[in-house]
């Protein structure tokens, strides 16, 4: 006999079911206002959700997708003056995106947790998810996020100057997880704090996501 669990969709806080698709490992409580990862000792661990308020809200339906922002002390061993000017950009990183959904090709169509990171974004909160608006498609958790931490670091100081023998020390902290808004106009979606755009067909599991705001 395998040891597979099964674990119910359920908020194990207020009884709701979770939202969620078939390659999820986070799940959300639309009541509680959380995402939650099964855990097998602590059944769930709790990830408390912020929501992203749009700046200018398009006239096109909006749906919500998720990121963590992990929190970041960065330092820097260099070996030469190229690489000292640009540490100087680490006393501004002060914490690195990755997006909780996952992007085909995402290194073609663009990778929104390193376009987040080098702007340092910092989004207005809202009080609330709209109502009637469903967040889905985490399919990466913190330990997930982690990893991108010292990539994304790394490309931008690359960016200024040759990193090659940089000795680079990054503590993390723990990660937020966010749900950020989307105008989604069929063919194509654009993130609404960088105003970048996808075609519709490079997000996994995007039809899933509709569906579940279209209840």
């Amino acid at each position: 006999m395998s040891g597979l669990t099964v674990t119910a969709l359920v908020c194990p806080d207020c009884g709701s079911q979770l939202a969620g698709l078939r390659y999820d490992r986070v799940f959300f409580c639309d009541s509680c206002r959380h995402g939650l990862a099964p855990d097998p000792e602590k059944q769930w661990v709790r990830y408390p959700l912020a929501v992203a308020k749009p700046e200018s809200p398009p006239s096109a339906r909006i749906i919500y997708l998720p990121f963590w922002q992990v929190n970041i002390e960065a330092f820097a061993q260099c070996v030469n003056k190229q690489q000292e000017v640009a540490s100087r950009r680490l006393a501004e990183l002060t914490s690195v995106w990755a997006t909780g959904f996952i992007v085909n090709r995402g290194s073609y169509f663009g990778d929104l947790g390193l376009f987040y990171t080098e702007k340092a974004v910092a989004p207005a909160e809202a009080e609330a998810l709209p109502y009637g608006a469903v967040i889905a498609g985490c399919a990466r958790t913190p330990e997930d996020a982690q990893k991108y931490v010292r990539l994304y670091v790394t490309l931008i100081l690359d960016k200024r100057a040759d990193v090659t023998g940089m000795d680079l020390n990054i503590i993390t902290y723990d990660a937020r997880l966010w749900a950020i808004p989307f105008a989604d106009y069929g063919d194509k979606i654009m993130d609404l704090i960088t105003l970048h755009e996808f075609p519709a067909f490079s997000l996994d599991d995007l039809e899933g996501v509709r569906k579940l705001n279209t209840r």
